[in-house]
């Protein structure tokens, strides 16, 4: 984790500071917004369960194999 925890720190300062600054009252007046924010995660649990790619990996992972066999010599 070492050196990670630096750039989470820094993600979440800067996620925090672009929370600051939306209009919040703009947003929330939108009477699509609930709608809009509902279908975005209908989407993306849709697309996770056709994905067999655990996160953070760009392959899937490849099937383990069987242990090596000891050559036991002549």
């Amino acid at each position: 984790m070492k050196g990670y925890r630096t750039f989470l720190v820094s993600l979440m300062m800067a996620i925090f500071g672009i929370l600051q600054m939306i209009d919040w009252d703009a947003f929330f007046a939108d009477p699509k917004a609930g709608a809009i924010t509902l279908a975005s995660a209908i989407v993306m649990a849709i697309m996770r369960m056709f994905t067999n790619t655990p996160p953070g990996q760009a392959d899937p992972a490849p099937p383990t194999s069987l242990p090596p066999t000891v050559d036991e010599g002549p």
